[in-house]
């Protein structure tokens, strides 16, 4: 290195250049023989030797890019004219291009390196490694499968559903029979490959990836640096040649004006000169930038990239399918969901952690938009699936198990006293297959043809926690969903911290997944709409505080009678609560047992507001056909003010979502125990977020026996 200075003096800076050029890059293809030799014969560490040539490369550039620039400068600063524009010169000529060697040798040296070591050995290992480990075959394989179930799919039930039945069709055979263990062939049997074999060629070809885009970025950071920082020089050097030059030739005490504008014509012309020179060596920089993705090595890496990402996708989507397939409820105690909303929700994870850690913005966009895929047709189609009529199998459960109190009953004839009068444990049916040999058993003992106690309450007892489990994976889901949003965000921000506009792309596949968490919550609020109604049709004691204690209740009352209701009793809002709270306290809903309850805090929540909302809707169709006088008026007001002091501690985590349903009711009761028609004005005006329209409120009012027609239409509200 020590005599590339000579050429210069010599006016053979041209040659000395070239010779630059071919020396460094001799250095950086000493790896060249190792990765040659392990892509030839397919043994060593491949990955290790690709690693160790990128490794050299940067090295090679980093210890010689300052001396390029001190033996040959930043180009011919004396040029009356620029020199051209770089044409677009063929690859393997890098090292002659006029250009860049009169200009920029240090950006030539970076095109060298690239051209001659990156492009023709690391391109080649590409190549060689995707033939000889069939990456684009299995890509194929898995394109040709994904499409396959789509199609299938859409002939058979539309775009509007998922491809749940084929990709688990397809899935499903994957553990059948152990076949990774006997060694069989499961792809043979299942129409598509095994998801595990594709996930370790996913997993080799995501390595190959991470180490040439790691090794890509590095380079392009260093080519972008080093155009930044000469070009802050050349134009500190310029500025300071204008500067000096203006000084020399207004020298002297008594310098006219005339030499003073020479002065600063020949500075802006410094500047200038300097900017365009900056200019240059940017575009020369993207120039190069672009020439180098049409290099071999960028071509390869590009399609495996592609492969990856096609790799991914089936593994993704197919995992996804195969968790729906062989879904089931945990043993008590150990979750309230099925098993596919955390195995699906694992493998979505573990793919798109997978996907970033790639750094490509492509496959990462590609893979979110699978994630995207999977969650909101696969997923949510199976668990829309297992909650359809979840509310009437729980609530018809549940009736069983109020029929035994909530507690297991044994066999007839256990103990002394026979069927219930020394009860003792007896294990449960585990499956359907044995809750049937139980039933066939009992009938061959001699038994009636009914089911034995123990078995139907077994059998209750499991259909009532599967179809509490099916309301809580529409919950679950949805948290989930988010959850997974903010952490994918967290991950795209901190791999693509110097690059936003990939980052935004990458970020806008994410928001996508809003989409299906809204879908998850509007599967979840028609379950607990559809439960709420069951409730009120199948507990007879709720019904009957509604049209029964209420109905009858009156509100015309005298002193007596409203000093009676404070007293003694209430008419009906003790009661309320009471059933209320038999409902979602002591019963199999209840969350006051030892085992809590089988629903999700959120997912009881809900269910005691919806409930709530529809007592709450009842109350008032039957409280505006009512007379009131301003005694009664107080007394429903003190009734609602019971029902949500009682609820929002008892029943509900959310004491506002309580407040919240009952303030229609609050209001109406603030308003027919008013003294006169000109007090709501009061009320009305102030700041009170009124649930009750205007003409609602007139309604309301009429129902005062003391209050005219007349004065209650003159109201200005």
């Amino acid at each position: 290195v020590r005599f590339a200075k000579l050429f210069s003096p010599l006016g053979l800076r041209a040659e000395g250049v070239q010779r630059f050029y071919r020396f460094v890059v001799d250095v950086a293809s000493v790896g060249s023989i190792a990765l040659d030799a392990d892509v030839g014969t397919g043994d060593g560490d491949v990955f290790a030797a690709l690693t160790a040539l990128f490794k050299d490369v940067a090295v090679a550039y980093e210890t010689h890019h300052a001396a390029c620039l001190s033996c040959f400068g930043g180009g011919d600063g004396d040029e009356d004219t620029l020199p051209p524009r770089p044409s677009p010169v063929s690859l393997g000529s890098a090292l002659a291009d006029p250009s860049l060697t009169t200009t920029a040798p240090d950006l030539g040296l970076w095109a060298a390196l690239q051209t001659h070591v990156v492009d023709r050995y690391a391109g080649k290992w590409l190549a060689q490694v995707s033939e000889r480990r069939k990456w684009e075959a299995w890509s194929s394989q898995c394109t040709d499968a994904l499409e396959a179930a789509k199609s299938s799919f859409f002939g058979r039930k539309g775009a509007t559903g998922s491809m749940l039945s084929t990709l688990g069709d397809m899935a499903s055979q994957v553990g059948a029979a152990g076949a990774a263990v006997t060694g069989g062939d499961a792809s043979a049997a299942s129409g598509g490959p095994d998801p595990r074999e594709v996930e370790a060629v996913a997993e080799e070809v995501l390595h190959a990836l991470v180490r040439c885009e790691e090794f890509v970025r590095y380079m392009s950071g260093h080519l972008d640096a080093g155009i930044e920082m000469d070009a802050a020089a050349l134009m500190a050097a310029e500025s300071a040649d204008g500067s000096t030059g203006g000084q020399d030739g207004v020298g002297g005490t008594s310098a006219s004006t005339g030499d003073s504008d020479a002065a600063d014509a020949a500075a802006t012309a410094a500047t200038t000169a300097a900017a365009t020179r900056v200019a240059q060596r940017q575009r020369m920089g993207k120039d190069l930038s672009l020439r180098c993705m049409g290099f071999d090595f960028h071509v390869r890496l590009r399609q495996a990239a592609q492969h990856y990402a096609q790799l991914e996708c089936y593994v993704l989507e197919s995992n996804v399918a195969y968790a729906t397939s062989i879904d089931e409820l945990p043993p008590p105690g150990a979750g309230l969901t099925h098993s596919c909303v955390d195995d699906g929700f694992f493998v979505a994870q573990k793919s798109a952690q997978r996907a970033l850690s790639s750094c490509a913005a492509q496959v990462c966009a590609e893979v979110m938009m699978s994630v995207r895929s999977s969650l909101g047709e696969i997923l949510i189609d199976h668990v829309r699936g297992t909650g359809s009529g979840s509310a009437s199998k729980c609530l018809a459960a549940r009736k069983i198990l109020l029929k035994y109190g909530c507690q297991a009953p044994v066999k007839a004839g256990a103990g002394a006293g026979g069927f219930g009068v020394e009860p003792e444990p007896t294990e449960k049916p585990k499956s359907l297959a044995a809750l049937g040999e139980s039933m066939s058993a009992a009938v061959v003992d001699g038994v009636t043809g009914a089911i034995p106690p123990e078995v139907e309450y077994a059998d209750a007892e499991r259909r009532f926690a599967e179809a509490c489990a099916s309301l809580n994976d529409a919950d679950v889901a949805a948290d989930y969903v988010t959850k997974l949003k903010a952490s994918l965000e967290e991950m795209t921000a901190a791999a693509f911290a110097n690059d936003p506009s990939d980052r935004e792309r990458v970020r806008s596949c994410l928001d996508d997944l809003e989409e299906v968490s809204q879908a998850f919550r509007g599967l979840l609020a028609d379950y607990v709409a559809e439960f709420s109604r069951g409730i009120w049709s199948t507990s007879g004691t709720l019904a009957a505080v509604v049209t029964e204690r209420v109905s009858h209740a009156s509100y015309v009352l005298d002193e007596e009678a409203y000093r009676y209701n404070e007293t003694v009793s209430d008419p009906w809002a003790s009661a309320l609560c009471d059933a209320l709270e038999e409902v979602f306290l002591h019963s199999p809903l209840g969350i006051g047992g030892d085992g809590g309850s089988p629903l999700t805090p959120s997912v009881h929540t809900a269910l005691v507001l919806s409930t709530v909302e529809t007592a709450c809707g009842r109350l008032e169709s039957i409280l505006l056909q009512k007379r009131f006088n301003q005694l009664g008026g107080l007394q429903l007001d003190r009734e609602i003010r019971k029902l949500s002091s009682r609820l929002a501690s008892s029943l509900s985590s959310t004491p506002a979502g309580i407040r919240e349903k009952l303030s229609r009711l609050s209001q109406m009761a603030t308003l027919v125990s008013l003294e006169s028609e000109d007090e709501v004005l009061e009320v009305w005006d102030a700041k009170v977020s009124w649930r009750l329209s205007a003409s609602e409120v007139r309604k309301v009012l009429s129902l005062r026996d003391e209050f005219t027609r007349e004065r209650i239409n003159a109201l200005g509200l």
